[in-house]
C-alpha cells in the first residue's frame, strides 16, 4: 500500500482522519491527523513527505510521529517534547497483513474489528490482533484446518457461483484432500471427537433409546457416539457406518472397550448404500456438510435400508428464526460450510422439505443443551 520511505495517506477511519506513514525505518505507522498544538489537520490524501509539518504554526514531527521542533520554544516555560508527539491509531500491527493480502489497510482493520464481535479474534494493548477466544461454532470451524482459512480467499468464487472455494484452490473436495494424508485424517479425528464431547451427552440427556434393539451411526467416524450409546443401553447392538480409512482401527477400539460382540464395523459410501438391519438409522454431525442433491442422496440412501417402521434420527444445527440469540453465530458458520463443501445449516422447514423429498416425515425436533438439535423422521 505504501512502498516507499516517506509514503503516506489520509483516511476517515471510524469517523476520524488517521494519517498512516512509512518511516524511516521502514515501518508503517498510523496517528491521528491533527496538530497536538490547536488541533489543526496535517496532511490530506496521499504523496511522499520527508517530516510531517502542520500548515498552520509550523509544528514539525518526524515520520514515527514525534515532535522535533517548533517555533520559538525558548517562550515555552518547562516544555517537554516527547510528550507532544503524534496521537497514535493502532494500525501497526496489522499492517503487515494488509500487505501480505494485498489489502486495503484501514478497511481490513474495520474488518478485523467486526471479527472480534464473534470472538473469533481479540486486540491486545499494543495493537496486535491474536486469535480469540473463539465460541463453540467458530472454534468448529477453526478445527478443520488453515486449508479452510484460505479458502475464504476465494469467498468471491463462491459466491458468483454457489461452488465449493476450498475444491477449485486445492482442486478437490474437502473429504478428499482430507483421506490424502495420515497427518490430516488425524488432524480431523481429533477435531470430531473435540465437537462431539460438546453434543453426545446433549442428545442422550433429551432422547430415550431404551425401546431400540440395533442403531446404525452413518457417517459415524471413530465411533464415539455409538460406544457411550452402548455402555449406556447394555442390551443394544451397534452398526457403525463409514469410508474404510475413517474407520480403520476402530474395531480394535470397540475390542478394549468390551463392545465388539455388540456392534459390527462396516466400510462404505454412504451416498451409495448403508446396511440393513437397524431400527433406528443416526445421521450425527454429518447432513450440514452437503448441499441439498448430496444430502438428499444419503437420506435416500437411509430409506432404502430402514424398515418401515423404523426412525431416522439427524443430529446437527438448526438455523433457527432470526430474532434467535445464536441466529448471527449460525449464519456465519452456515458460511463455512458454503465456502468449503457446498453444505448448509438448514432451517427446520428446509429439513422438513428435504426429508420429505427422500420419502421421510419430520416428526419431531427436540433441541439440547449444545449447539445441536435431534431431528426425528419417519419412513413414508
Amino acid at each position: 500500500m505504501l512502498p516507499n520511505i516517506g509514503d503516506y495517506l489520509v483516511t476517515d477511519m471510524f469517523n476520524e482522519f488517521v494519517l498512516i506513514v512509512r518511516g524511516q525505518d521502514g515501518v508503517i505507522r498510523a496517528f491521528s491527523n491533527f496538530c497536538r498544538h490547536r488541533g489543526s489537520s496535517l496532511l490530506t490524501g496521499r504523496g511522499n513527505i520527508s517530516m510531517i509539518r502542520c500548515p498552520v504554526h509550523s509544528w514539525c514531527y518526524s515520520l514515527d510521529g514525534k515532535l522535533t521542533r517548533v517555533p520559538r520554544p525558548e517562550g515555552i516555560c518547562h516544555f517537554d517534547f516527547d510528550q507532544y508527539g503524534l496521537k497514535p491509531v493502532r494500525i501497526e500491527r496489522w499492517d503487515g497483513l494488509a500487505q501480505d493480502t494485498g489489502t486495503h489497510a484501514p478497511s481490513l482493520f474495520r474488518l478485523l474489528r467486526a471479527l472480534q464481535t464473534t470472538e473469533l479474534i481479540a486486540q491486545q494493548d499494543d495493537g496486535r490482533f491474536v486469535p480469540g477466544h473463539l465460541n463453540a461454532n467458530s472454534r468448529d470451524a477453526a478445527r478443520a484446518g488453515v486449508e479452510s482459512y484460505r479458502a475464504w480467499v476465494d469467498l468471491l468464487y463462491t459466491l458468483r457461483t454457489g461452488k465449493s472455494a476450498f475444491e477449485r484452490i486445492y482442486g478437490k473436495r474437502f473429504y478428499e484432500y482430507i483421506q490424502e494424508d495420515t497427518a490430516r485424517i488425524e488432524r480431523w479425528d481429533q477435531a470430531m471427537a473435540a465437537v462431539a464431547r460438546d453434543w453426545i451427552p446433549a442428545v442422550l440427556e433429551v432422547y430415550d433409546f431404551t425401546h431400540h434393539r440395533v442403531v446404525a451411526d452413518i457417517g459415524g467416524g471413530q465411533g464415539l457416539f455409538l460406544a457411550e450409546l452402548l455402555k449406556l443401553y447394555p442390551t443394544m447392538h451397534g452398526i457403525l457406518f463409514d469410508q474404510p480409512h475413517v474407520i480403520k482401527g476402530v474395531r480394535a477400539k470397540f475390542q478394549q472397550a468390551g463392545l465388539a460382540n455388540r456392534c459390527i464395523v462396516v466400510g462404505g459410501s454412504f451416498f451409495d448404500r448403508v446396511p440393513t438391519g437397524a431400527d433406528i438409522y443416526m445421521i450425527c454431525n454429518t447432513l450440514a456438510d452437503w448441499n441439498d442433491r448430496l444430502g438428499l442422496d444419503l437420506l435416500k440412501a437411509c430409506r432404502r435400508s430402514i424398515e418401515a417402521d423404523g426412525t431416522l434420527l439427524v443430529v446437527d444445527r438448526l438455523l433457527p428464526p432470526d430474532d434467535h440469540p445464536e441466529y448471527a453465530e449460525l449464519t456465519f458458520f452456515d458460511l463455512f460450510f458454503l465456502v468449503l463443501e457446498e453444505g448448509r445449516i438448514r432451517t427446520q422447514d428446509e429439513y422438513a422439505q428435504l426429508f420429505k423429498r427422500a420419502q421421510f416425515r419430520l416428526s419431531r425436533v427436540l433441541s439440547t443443551s449444545s449447539q445441536f438439535t435431534v431431528i426425528q423422521g419417519e419412513p413414508i
